[in-house]
């Protein structure tokens, strides 16, 4: 707050009564020659000078009008001559521009001391020192202060911090008049002032809001002051405007400078991904609260925080809600709003919901005599080929009809519909990734066949099956790369030893799932051989124990694409599958 006590020092009272009548008459004698609402040497000082010379018309305005001037010539000689005896400034009874005029050019351009009086004081003048012309012209055209209530931002946080750091500033006009102000800093992305510049009515208050971002920064200090100032007279001493800078440091220290490292990301089920990862606590200079999982659905170009888990001791976390497709992880550490740089990326294929199912595959319509015959067919209407994916989605590109494959290669990375080689197929549709069979004598070889065996009483309806292979039915024998491990449940291990196209749960599929690629439009084998070469027309095992029969399992016959049942101790082909449960 502003105060005139000590007016009464250097003036005494009866100078002081002056002034205060002075101050009494502000709104029709301001110093403003323009009417912008503002006061400023280069032109309402070179008008008042021009007008006490004689100046008139455009003599009198050219090159002195201020941005946003309400006067005109005419008016602002009518304005200044209706001023009277106020711009007698050195009180000698007449308004000259060698004295008066030089004395208030001079005190906008902010002249103190002899500066501001040397060679403009006459005989005769009754107002004769600095202090004195000086107080005379604060009376007569006062400026309006400009209280500044905040403190900035002064803040010290760990490096890695993400969070917004906000202080609120209160501006009031204390004057009796309009006051432009404005705030000057470093416009630079972290900091943000709302608003940066306005005119307060007398008495008027306004709250700034000023923000500064914090995510990137390392080790180190920034400082960005902010200067609010009064654009009445931006000449006068701050003491007499208001005007007043307000810091903003931060320092930021130390924080969490090593990120994790990922290890692995697989498909935990539908819209699930499984993630791992590993961290070394002692290479952080602050204790960690959590990790924070983000994905991205682009390939890493836009990132979303999926999952906050709070544990230091966490290396695993489960990622639920995404949708069916290739998803991109990352992981980073937190502690408080402090993050640690973020690891690396790994890639995983997600299922969609349970219940996605191919079409057939077949395309063409019949009648009770024909078969191929195109679509609609009188008197056979709503056949299979008439709805579903194989009309909708009927693009060989990817795989017959309505199916939808990708290739992929050893370590589960998508190839090009032309690859030569491969060791999966991902079934876009359902989701579910598939084995392929090889034709080298090596684990996966097509020609091997298993007994069923799955010890698990939840799941094998009533009897595990026969572990290592037949149970000595002459006419099957042992037959698989590891005579001693010709079952299914070592063969389901072996494949997850090996890390097939870089997973490790790999499984025996559900007859459903085995159903779902069956390509119903051809027989021996009934199969698209485009993705899925090397395939017998013969049985593969499915999961599904025979609820008639405890000790026989379901298959597809992969001839025609039929269901059948068998044996458990009968050996038969296998096709792993990994996903959708």
């Amino acid at each position: 707050m502003r105060t005139i006590g000590w007016i009464r020092t250097h003036l005494g009272l009866g100078l002081l009564a002056l002034l205060l009548c002075a101050a009494a008459t502000t709104q029709a004698a301001r110093l403003d020659a323009d009417g912008n609402g503002a006061v400023a040497p280069a032109t309402d000082g070179t008008l008042i000078l021009r007008h006490l010379f004689g100046f008139t018309g455009t003599t009198l305005t050219t090159g002195a009008l201020g941005t946003s001037a309400t006067r005109d010539a005419a008016a602002i000689t009518a304005y200044l001559a209706a001023t009277g005896t106020l711009l007698d400034v050195d009180g000698d009874g007449r308004r000259d521009a060698l004295t008066d005029g030089v004395l208030i050019k001079r005190y906008l351009l902010g002249r103190t001391g002899s500066a501001l009086t040397l060679g403009a004081i006459v005989p005769g003048a009754t107002r004769t020192t600095p202090t004195q012309i000086a107080a005379y012209l604060a009376a007569v055209d006062p400026v309006p202060y400009l209280q500044v209530d905040g403190s900035g931002i002064l803040a010290s946080i760990p490096e890695g911090t993400d969070t917004t750091l906000t202080s609120t500033v209160r501006l009031t006009n204390e004057g009796e008049v309009a006051l432009p102000w404005h705030v000057g800093y470093t416009d630079d992305s972290p900091t943000e002032v709302t608003p940066t510049h306005g005119n307060l009515a007398p008495g008027v208050g306004l709250d700034v809001l000023v923000s500064v971002a914090t995510a990137g920064f390392t080790v180190g200090v920034y400082s960005n002051p902010l200067t609010f100032t009064n654009d009445y007279e931006p000449s006068r001493p701050d003491s007499e405007t208001g005007t007043r800078q307000l810091p903003i440091r931060i320092e930021f220290t130390p924080g969490l400078s090593v990120p994790p490292v990922l290890t692995a990301a697989t498909g935990a089920g539908p819209g699930l991904a499984q993630v791992t990862w590993t961290f070394d606590p002692a290479a952080s200079p602050i204790p960690i609260d959590g990790y924070r999982i983000d994905t991205s659905f682009d390939g890493g170009v836009t990132w979303n925080q999926a999952l906050a888990v709070a544990g230091a001791a966490l290396r695993t976390a489960q990622v639920s809600g995404l949708p069916q497709g290739l998803v991109s992880l990352r992981v980073a550490a937190y502690a408080g709003q402090a993050v640690s740089p973020v690891s690396n990326v790994l890639a995983v294929w997600v299922l969609g919901a349970i219940g996605i199912l191919n079409d057939t595959g077949i395309d063409w319509c019949a009648n009770e005599t024909q078969n191929f015959l195109a679509c609609p067919v009188d008197g056979y209407l709503g056949q299979d080929a008439q709805s579903g994916r194989d009309v909708t989605n009927n693009d060989d590109s990817d795989g017959h009809a309505g199916f939808s494959f990708t290739k992929l290669d050893g370590n589960g990375n998508p190839l090009a519909a032309g690859a030569a080689t491969w060791s999966c197929v991902r079934d876009n549709v359902t989701g579910l990734s598939w084995e392929v069979k090889t034709d080298d004598g090596g684990l996966r070889d097509k020609d091997w066949t298993y007994s069923w065996y799955n010890p698990d009483a939840a799941t094998n309806g009533g009897s595990p099956g026969y572990a290592g292979g037949s149970p000595g039915y002459a006419d099957y024998g042992n037959n698989c790369f590891n005579p001693a491990r010709c079952d299914t449940q070592k063969y389901v291990a072996d494949v997850n030893a090996q890390g097939l196209c870089g997973a490790h749960d790999w499984r025996l599929p559900d007859l459903r799932e085995l159903l779902s690629i069956v390509s119903n439009d051809r027989v021996n084998p009934a199969i698209d051989t485009t993705y899925f070469p090397n395939t017998l027309a013969s049985s593969v095992l499915s999961a599904s124990p025979y609820a008639y029969d405890p000790i026989s399992a379901l298959n597809v016959h992969f001839y025609f694409g039929s269901v059948g049942d068998g044996h458990k101790g009968n050996v038969c082909s296998v096709r792993l599958v990994r996903g959708g449960q």
